[in-house]
């Protein structure tokens, strides 16, 4: 059984984590500041963390799961003629967790960076896709996916930055991600 306790503690870790970051860059935090602002002392902190790297790569690799997960089911769902749904509910999750892909997008470590590890996702996943229906391309599948990876990636951040009317901007992202999609079948492939 799970104990409910460390799920606490680890979330409080969490949440005042993104709290300092989005105060300061991560590399002035300190794992002193962390327990302070946590109100947790520093042996709670070092019994699920070795340090602030460790916490970051945890929290990235949380969200780099999430992701993989969702864009995965996204692709899935272009056979299942779904796509546009799939990609409203990848959007509502973007939406629901836009403050912290916000400040963990401005980290940029290696192997703890967010942004890189979605752009590796979209571009394995669109060339998986591609190489596995044996599509005939205009390019090399290669350059379609970093394409794909890319405008995906900046879809993604867009849609994270936009703070105004988030139902009708989320609405609009996906509609230009279908067209966007669309278009680029037109273009790259040969019929």
């Amino acid at each position: 059984m799970i104990d409910r306790r460390i799920i606490k503690t680890k979330d409080n870790i969490y949440r005042t984590f993104l709290e300092l970051l989005a105060k300061k860059d991560f590399a002035r935090i300190t794992v002193v500041e962390i327990c302070e602002t946590a109100l947790i002392s520093k042996s709670t902190f070092y019994t699920y963390f070795e340090d602030k790297f460790a916490l970051l790569e945890q929290v990235v690799h949380d969200y780099t799961k999430k992701f993989e997960k969702m864009i995965k089911d996204r692709f899935k769902a272009i056979d299942d003629n779904n796509a546009h749904v799939v990609i409203l509910n990848i959007m509502n999750d973007l939406e629901d967790n836009s403050y912290a892909l916000q400040l963990l997008f401005q980290i940029h470590i290696l192997n703890m960076d967010l942004e890189e590890n979605i752009r590796q996702i979209l571009y394995g996943e669109a060339y998986q896709y591609l190489t596995g229906r044996n599509v005939k391309t205009k390019y090399p599948i290669l350059f379609i996916a970093k394409g794909y990876a890319e405008m995906a990636l900046f879809s993604i951040k867009i849609g994270i930055s936009n703070s105004k009317d988030k139902e009708q901007a989320m609405k609009m992202q996906t509609d230009v991600i279908v067209k966007l999609q669309n278009a680029f079948e037109d273009i790259l492939f040969i019929a």
